[in-house]
């Protein structure tokens, strides 16, 4: 749905709802009225929403509050001052990723970071590519990084699990997902061959 030039993402979501809901009463009825009610799946779907837009909301905060009292322009300048090597550049770039993963949405670290660092990154032989998809693989595991685990959270409101519980689930997926970052670091070819052939 998202692919019809005609509906934004919002709107393929209006249209899933609907959908589902038309989905749940055929199958409510067909059933014999068996399952959750109606009211039930709303409440749940209101928690889980609710839950998930306030990490959302938190996670911007907390973006704007790092903005304004200057901690991503430090950190910009600091290696500016002292890197000097694209693997340690690459090493800080990755550990300033999983940082700021734990603690932010997504969107608020790619808006933060990719203006301050990015042009370091060129200067150090980095394209915008390879930058960018490093960023956004690393701000996922950021997420599932302990101790602030913001997806965790998500997963764990979701599953009804326990925090600790998924979290501890996670831990080998998190540990291969760190092991990729590092593939991705060394050998960019892996990802930049289809980027590289179409442009």
């Amino acid at each position: 749905m998202t692919a019809w030039p005609t509906a934004t993402l919002t709107e393929a979501g209006a249209v899933c709802v609907v959908y589902g809901t038309i989905f749940y009463f055929i199958k409510y009825y067909k059933n014999k009225k068996q399952g959750k009610t109606f009211k039930q799946i709303l409440d749940d779907s209101t928690i889980q929403t609710t839950s998930i837009g306030l990490l959302i909301a938190l996670s911007l905060c907390a973006g704007r509050v790092i903005t304004m009292c200057g901690v991503s322009q430090a950190l910009t300048d600091w290696m500016l001052a002292h890197v000097h090597s694209k693997w340690t550049f690459l090493i800080l770039y990755n550990v300033a990723l999983l940082l700021f993963g734990m603690f932010l949405n997504q969107n608020a670290t790619i808006l933060i970071l990719t203006p301050l660092l990015l042009e370091t990154a060129n200067a150090h032989g980095i394209s915008a590519m390879e930058f960018g998809t490093i960023m956004l693989v690393a701000c996922c595991y950021g997420g599932l990084t302990p101790p602030f685990a913001t997806y965790n959270f998500i997963a764990a409101g979701l599953s009804g699990e326990s925090f600790g519980s998924v979290t501890k689930q996670s831990l080998p997926f998190l540990a291969l997902g760190y092991v990729i970052i590092v593939i991705m670091c060394i050998f960019p070819g892996i990802y930049m061959w289809l980027p590289n052939m179409v442009g």
